[in-house]
């Protein structure tokens, strides 16, 4: 607001500046820029008011009193806390993934464990029908009596 009341000072100088010089010539200058002007600065003080009002409900909004708060303050609190925020949300969904990968890798056997069991259902089969077969003694033939 400082900046929009050392406008309202200048354009007061204009204003009696063109009320000095009267009906000289370069006097058309001076009210023509103020006939330019003075509306937008109108604007331009309807604008500081109205962002003015919502700094004081968005300091308000989040518990802070605009009274002891400044915007530099405000804002750069604001942003640190969007930035933490968003580290913390990234390092949450890290850790999301990492639990989500621990219990699966519980939940599935690994492929050594997996192998090893193969292996030994292997074994068990060779030594179940190694037990359940009939095995006979090798005979050689007979050799002729000479």
């Amino acid at each position: 607001m400082t900046d929009v009341h050392e406008l309202e000072k200048g354009m007061e100088l204009v204003r009696k500046e063109a009320e000095l010089r009267g009906k000289e010539r370069h006097n058309t200058v001076l009210k023509d820029f103020l006939a330019n002007s003075e509306e937008k600065l109108r604007k331009l003080k309807a604008d500081a008011r109205s962002a003015q009002e919502s700094f004081r409900e968005c300091v308000e909004y989040f518990g802070e009193s605009p009274r002891t708060v400044d915007a530099n303050t405000f804002f750069s609190l604001l942003v640190r806390f969007a930035r933490t925020f968003k580290v913390a949300d990234q390092e949450n969904e890290q850790r999301r993934r990492l639990e989500l990968a621990a219990l699966e890798a519980l939940n599935k056997p690994s492929d050594e464990v997996m192998k090893r069991n193969k292996l030994n259902q292997k074994k068990q089969q060779v030594g179940s029908a190694w037990e359940h077969s009939t095995v006979t003694t090798y005979r050689p033939p007979s050799s002729p009596s000479h």
